[in-house]
Order: C-alpha cells, then sequence, then structure tokens
C-alpha cells in the first residue's frame, strides 16, 4: 500500500470514528449500555489502527491528558493501601473514562464541533419531549419516570445535569452566534423555554443548582468586563426564575424546603458525609484510605436515622476524592479543572472559549451535590466534551 493510499485510509478511519464520537455523545442521556458498546467500539478501533509512539507523544503533550492520567493513576496506586481490594477494583472499573479522554481525542475533528455540541442537544430535546408526554399523561410512564416526576431515562440525578450542560449550550447559540434565520431563532427559543420549564417538573436539585450557575456564566460572559451588570443581571434572572418555579412547581417547592431544613435523608446524608470526609481527611491528610475504604471509613460517620446509609458514593465528587487518596487526590481532581480553564482562556476559537471555560465552572458547582465524575452518564459525557474542548486543534 502506497504512502499516500494508507494516509487516505487513516483520514477516513479518523472521520468516522468522529462520527461515532457524535453518535456516543447523542448516546449518553438515552442509554447506558449503548453509550459503553460506542466507547468500546472506538477504543477497538484505535487498537487496531494506532501509530503507538505518535499518539503517545500526543498524549503526553497535552496537559489535561496528563492531569487526567495522574487522577486516574491515584486509582492504580491507591489500591496498594487500601484493605478492601475487591471495592477498590471496582472504583477503578468505573474510572475508564478518564482513560478514554486522550482516545477520544484522537478522532475529534474541528469541523465537526458543531455536531458534537448539536447532538446533546438534539438528544435533550427529544428527552423534554417525552418527559412532557409523559407530565400531560399523553403517554404512558416509562421506565422509572412518574407523573410526579417526569424523567423518562436514567434517573432524576443525571437528567437535569445533562439538561442543563444543553440549556447552556442552547442559549450560548442565541447570545453569540449569528442567525440568519428567524424562523430557526424562534425555534430555539421555543426549545430553549421547553427546556427552562422542564428543570423545574423534574426533581434534580443538584441539576437546578448546576442551571442557576449556568445563568451566572451566560451573564457574565455576555457582559464581558462589566461586573455589575453581570451580576445585577445574574440575580434578577435567578429570582425570577426561583419565583415562578416556586410559585407552579410542587415538586420543587417541595424539594426546595426540604433541603433549607434538612428534613429529606439524602440532606442528613450528605451532612454527615462531608462532616465525615472532613474528620478522615485530618486523620489521612496526604494518600486518604486507599480506593476502595470509602464505604468502611464513611460509615463510621453513619446518621442515625439513616438505617439504609451506604458509604460506597458519598454524593460529593470532593469528599469521595479526599477520603480515598487525601490532599493528593483533591489536589488532583482540582487540577483537571484548572488546566481545562487555562486551556480555555488561552484558544482564540470563541465557542470553544466559552464552552471551555463554562464546562469545567458547571461542574465544579454540581460536584458539590454528587460524585458526578463516578456515574457512568455524567463522568462519559465531560470525558468526550473533554475530548474536543481541550485539543490543540
Amino acid at each position: 500500500m502506497s504512502f499516500c493510499q494508507r494516509m487516505k485510509d487513516d483520514w477516513r478511519q479518523a472521520k468516522f470514528d468522529s462520527y461515532l464520537l457524535i453518535g456516543l455523545i447523542f448516546s449518553i442521556p438515552f442509554s447506558t449500555s449503548l453509550s459503553s458498546i460506542l466507547s468500546f467500539l472506538i477504543f477497538i478501533s484505535w487498537l487496531l489502527h494506532a501509530d503507538f509512539r505518535n499518539d503517545w507523544n500526543q498524549f503526553k503533550s497535552n496537559r489535561l491528558v496528563v492531569a487526567s492520567f495522574l487522577f486516574l493513576g491515584l486509582h492504580v496506586i491507591g489500591l496498594l493501601w487500601t484493605s478492601d481490594l475487591m471495592h477498590g477494583l471496582m472504583v477503578l472499573k468505573k474510572a475508564w473514562k478518564f482513560f478514554m479522554i486522550p482516545i477520544f481525542m484522537l478522532y475529534v475533528r474541528k469541523e465537526h464541533i458543531n455536531y458534537y455540541i448539536g447532538s446533546l442537544i438534539l438528544a435533550m430535546t427529544i428527552s423534554i419531549l417525552i418527559s412532557y408526554g409523559i407530565w400531560l399523561e399523553m403517554i404512558p410512564p416509562i421506565n422509572r419516570a412518574t407523573i410526579n416526576n417526569p424523567v423518562p431515562f436514567g434517573t432524576h440525578i443525571t437528567y437535569n445535569v445533562l439538561l442543563t450542560v444543553a440549556v447552556y449550550l442552547l442559549a450560548r447559540n442565541l447570545l453569540f452566534d449569528m442567525w440568519t434565520s428567524v424562523i430557526q431563532q424562534g425555534l430555539y427559543l421555543l426549545v430553549l423555554a421547553l427546556m427552562v420549564v422542564n428543570m423545574f417538573i423534574t426533581g434534580g436539585r443538584s441539576g437546578q443548582v448546576m442551571f442557576f450557575a449556568a445563568i451566572g456564566v451566560l451573564c457574565f460572559q455576555y457582559f464581558g468586563g462589566q461586573f455589575f451588570k453581570a451580576g445585577a443581571a445574574t440575580i434578577a434572572v435567578t429570582l425570577s426564575i426561583l419565583v415562578v418555579a416556586y410559585s407552579f412547581s410542587g415538586l420543587f417547592q417541595q424539594r426546595l424546603l426540604e433541603a433549607i431544613s434538612k428534613r429529606h435523608i439524602s440532606t442528613q446524608e450528605r451532612i454527615a458525609y462531608a462532616k465525615g470526609g472532613l474528620k478522615i481527611l485530618y486523620s489521612h491528610p496526604l494518600i486518604g484510605v486507599g480506593t476502595g475504604d470509602l464505604p468502611a471509613e464513611l460509615k463510621k460517620f453513619q446518621p442515625h436515622q439513616s438505617p439504609e446509609f451506604y458509604g460506597g458514593n458519598p454524593h460529593n465528587m470532593y469528599v469521595m476524592a479526599m477520603v480515598q487518596f487525601g490532599s493528593l487526590g483533591l489536589a488532583s481532581l482540582l487540577y483537571i479543572f484548572y488546566v481545562q480553564i487555562c486551556h480555555a482562556l488561552g484558544t482564540q476559537h470563541v465557542t470553544l472559549r466559552q464552552v471551555g471555560v463554562a464546562f469545567p465552572l458547571l461542574f465544579l458547582v454540581v460536584n458539590f451535590g454528587e460524585s458526578y465524575l463516578s456515574v457512568h452518564a455524567t463522568s462519559l459525557l465531560f470525558a468526550v466534551f473533554s475530548s474536543f474542548l481541550y485539543k490543540d486543534l
């Protein structure tokens, strides 16, 4: 085979894998199995066509890849001082998305950036339409959805996070991109309004907090260096949506009051996890308790009101990192977000710069409410979006 023919075949394969990435992003809100299969196909394609020396050179030259490997490496090394090796291996198994970031990066194509973004918006548009169908009793509930909490796919824990990312992307497009069609712009405004309303007829509180953070990010991006205007706009829009949502959504009102009064069992557990995590960090400040000992250690701080308490997931990514790997783990996790923001600020591509800054900021916020970088849908979305937002294109 000639050199030119080989280059042509490699280009076709890279383009095909880029389409797989588009399909992967589209599948994340709908199916854990399908998104895992598509990720596996991309991995197999890399193994079959890899130029390992050249790929390694690309990997080590990207700061985000290095940061991801550092965090993933702690999961491996942390098995050495864990007493529960089986649980440690289960935790390590969940961390495979960090390994896939550089492999996804190899197949990212600059001309497909809008497709990567658009595939998530389209997937969540379909999701909310089904959600409204359940809510309005036009279609029967599917999976674990109910009329009072119409989340058609996955759970409310991840649904509103994915929805918030879609809301931010759609709102950013409307605010900053040039539009030639009034009809198209009107359609996007309608979809955005439907997404925002859907945010408050479902019960994902962490995603709702992330949504209000997204409003702040959009306001500050829109007004640039005018901090007073950006702050005033953030407060005005946030309060307006809060008042309307509280007045018209019984589910939002109920879950907000539960969170404020600390009556809900999940709120009590989160407080117990946070306090317990800080005490464990004080006892094991540098390297934590290891990859697998988090459940046993956090169970020592079980709230008496919670006989069903399970410490395998502290519902806080920062607590998880510092219990497992101490200050090293927390610093390694925060370093990932730092690298992402620095890379985004240095790019000249407007979309990549704006989305690249917003993405880690939103995940920084939402990770206080759940360990979202260990939950399948959100951690896979984090990996795939990182692959095109922070690649040197």
